[in-house]
């Protein structure tokens, strides 16, 4: 997948929020690998939350786990992938969101514990995980804040990197 959306290294850093500056060779390959296996990424809240890792010994924040925009909460969202188009994510976006809204309390409560116990939802796991039937290009992930995010996907077997935007949309 080669991505022509930043025509140039200065103009990808301008838009794209990293954990902390990068300098020289190292800023340089992310454009680079964003260039070859990246994408931009519309993400949608799917209805669920988890507990931020820092308060799941938090009382008030276990009592109201698996709830949407609840307190001391990260909202899961899902990612779009270029494969899909607007049409076909919205589609499963709107599955997604009357699934979550109807679920019984217990079990969105299971729900936001299996997905925070996931390894790596941070770099987005397939939304497989909700059910087999649905597409696997679509990622689950916490959410970031932008509408969009920068997605680029790893290099044989390493860890898939989500970028938080800015200015895109």
């Amino acid at each position: 997948m080669v991505n022509s959306l930043f025509a140039t290294s200065d103009e990808f850093h301008a838009h794209v929020i990293l954990p902390r500056p990068l300098v020289g060779e190292a800023r340089d390959r992310l454009f680079e690998d964003f260039s070859r296996r990246g994408y931009l990424a519309r993400q949608e809240a799917t209805g669920v939350s988890v507990i931020a890792k820092f308060f799941t010994a938090n009382f008030y924040a276990a009592l109201t786990e698996g709830a949407a925009d609840a307190p001391f909460h990260v909202g899961v969202v899902m990612l779009g992938h270029p494969t899909l188009s607007d049409e076909e994510f919205d589609s499963w976006v709107d599955i997604v969101q009357s699934w979550s809204a109807a679920l019984p309390p217990r079990t969105a409560v299971a729900i936001s514990r299996k997905i925070r116990q996931l390894r790596h939802v941070d770099r987005g796991v397939p939304l497989t995980i909700l059910h087999k039937g649905m597409p696997e290009q679509i990622l689950l992930s916490y959410r970031r804040p932008s509408d969009f995010v920068a997605v680029i996907e790893p290099e044989g077997t390493g860890l898939r990197s989500i970028y938080a935007t800015k200015n895109i949309g």
